[in-house]
């Protein structure tokens, strides 16, 4: 081996022993407050984006029209099983004086409801238009008297399973203000009509600069899923799993692995989480669950910051061991989120009140 080949190998041995080494139990904990913090200032985003004085616009005005083409009709909503329908039934009771709500087996055609739907302030109803092959809905945005917003929802197909129930399979629709897209929804979904199972699909939300996204497969028993969220370009977190179950019916869960990142808003850093799991069917105390399954908490860098276990004597039940065996309950970060998640829906409720 010649004195290059040397140098390259010595050069990349530091290198993996640096990047796999052990944070303090101290860094560690200031790692997983900043991971914290993180996720807090991700949740605050959703109440700062343009889409929230849009979405607030249509709620105000919705409450107050009229139906044009058909009777409003009280109908009971049955349980959602998937996504897709989740967010076509959203679309339709967000517009209640738009649309029937054709929910469950019961077909529902966009292009019975094509035109444009424009609120007049002064009337305070909508005034319609035969125009256009979309559902096209112009109203304003919060507390403004002019007509700033546009609601396009423009591609919808579903396809009918063996039990008589019709799910979604292609749903787009956009939101725009000042002719500026601030929204976006765009589903395509492929269903296993045996067993209503979505077996592959593709999922975008944008919300402002926040943007979702998840593709998923499944088949041969195996789900495999990649989901992120970005804010403008930059990834903010980023999960890849693949699960094993018993069945193509998704009955139970036999095994798993993943791993999610959580980068930093401000890219300084972030967190890595890796697990896996195996006969989980069999768990009933934390003994079973620190013998079949392993949560295992790094930075990006891959310096490891400690493990998950299950702990009958934790009030949440879980407690993260630091690399020098001294340990946190999760509720520690937990209760961090549950809050900042409480504060923003006081601030939304508030604002749909005043």
């Amino acid at each position: 081996m010649n004195k290059i080949k040397i140098l390259s190998v010595v050069l990349l041995a530091i290198m993996i022993s640096f990047s796999s080494c052990k944070v303090s139990s101290e860094k560690s904990k200031e790692k997983l407050d900043d991971g914290v913090d993180n996720l807090v200032k991700q949740i605050e985003l959703l109440n700062d984006t343009e889409f929230r004085d849009a979405a607030f616009g249509i709620l105000g005005t919705g409450t107050n029209g009229i139906d044009f083409k058909n009777s409003l009709k009280s109908e009971n909503i049955i349980k959602i099983k998937e996504f897709s329908l989740s967010i076509r039934n959203s679309l339709l009771d967000n517009y209640p004086d738009l649309f029937n709500k054709k929910l469950g087996n019961e077909k529902f055609s966009l292009s019975e409801y094509a035109g444009t739907y424009t609120w007049n302030n002064s009337t305070e109803e909508w005034d319609y238009k035969d125009d256009s092959e979309s559902v096209i809905v112009i109203f304003p945005s919060q507390n403004n008297s002019s007509n700033d917003c546009k609601f396009e929802w423009s591609k919808y197909e579903e396809v009918k399973t063996n039990d008589d129930y019709y799910y979604p399979t292609i749903i787009y629709a956009t939101l725009s203000q000042d002719d500026k897209e601030i929204a976006l929804v765009d589903v395509e979904i492929e269903y296993d009509l045996n067993t209503e199972i979505p077996i592959d699909g593709k999922v975008k939300l944008e919300l402002g600069k926040l943007k979702f996204k998840a593709d998923w497969t499944f088949e041969d028993k195996i789900l495999k899923a990649d989901v992120s969220l970005k804010k403008g370009m930059s990834k903010i977190n980023e999960i890849t799993t693949e699960i094993v179950f018993n069945n193509d019916e998704m009955d139970e869960v036999i095994s798993g692995e993943g791993v999610v990142k959580m980068h930093d808003i401000e890219n300084s850093g972030g967190l890595k989480i890796t697990f896996n799991f195996d006969n989980i069917n069999t768990i009933d105390d934390c003994s079973d669950f620190n013998r079949n399954v392993e949560i295992l908490i790094y930075t990006l860098a891959n310096r490891r910051i400690g493990e998950v276990e299950c702990d009958d004597n934790d009030d949440c039940g879980f407690i993260i061991i630091f690399n020098d065996g001294t340990t946190e309950t999760v509720c520690t970060y937990f209760e961090k989120l549950e809050n900042a998640i409480e504060d923003i829906l006081d601030d939304i409720f508030d604002d749909l009140e005043a």
